[in-house]
């Protein structure tokens, strides 16, 4: 089911840039602001991704650096 604006139920949503304060609290929360194109609410939600991102390990990392 996607993602719909809790004020007017359409789903043509934007994710809002992170920028500071908003970055820290996205990471302890697990909500990313998201904004209305239909009627412009701002609202908070939780992030939706499929999978969580994956970390290089620091050996692969290095292989890619070498080599």
């Amino acid at each position: 089911m996607p993602l719909t604006c809790p004020r007017c139920t359409h789903d043509f949503l934007l994710i809002k840039m992170q920028t500071g304060m908003e970055r820290i609290y996205s990471i302890f929360t697990r909500k990313r602001a998201f904004k209305c194109c239909t009627c412009g609410f701002k609202f908070r939600a939780a992030d939706r991704r499929s999978s969580p991102r994956e970390t290089p390990d620091a050996d692969s990392v290095l292989v890619r650096q070498n080599g």
